[in-house]
């Protein structure tokens, strides 16, 4: 008698937030100051994006974690290391 088993998909992260659709996802950058709202502008690859804190608390500045992309919007996290 054959048997067939069915298997669930692997939950993926959401395209903004894979870093297999994603390269930037892991990529690190320097905020060197936030705004009140949670948003900065930060160079990243040569070019000034909007950076959105991803993050618990208030952000800090300094090296952050890009977390996700959305459009021309980077979400960070403070590094491990800051």
């Amino acid at each position: 008698a054959w048997h067939f088993k069915r298997f669930r998909a692997p939950t993926t992260a959401p395209v903004e937030a894979n870093r297999d659709a994603n390269l930037d996802i892991g990529q690190t950058l320097e905020v060197a100051q936030w705004q009140p709202d949670g948003t900065a502008r930060a160079s990243y690859r040569g070019a000034l994006w909007s950076v959105r804190h991803a993050g618990g608390g208030a952000p800090q500045p300094g090296e952050q974690v890009i977390v996700a992309v959305q459009g021309n919007v980077l979400s960070v996290r403070p590094a491990a290391g800051a």
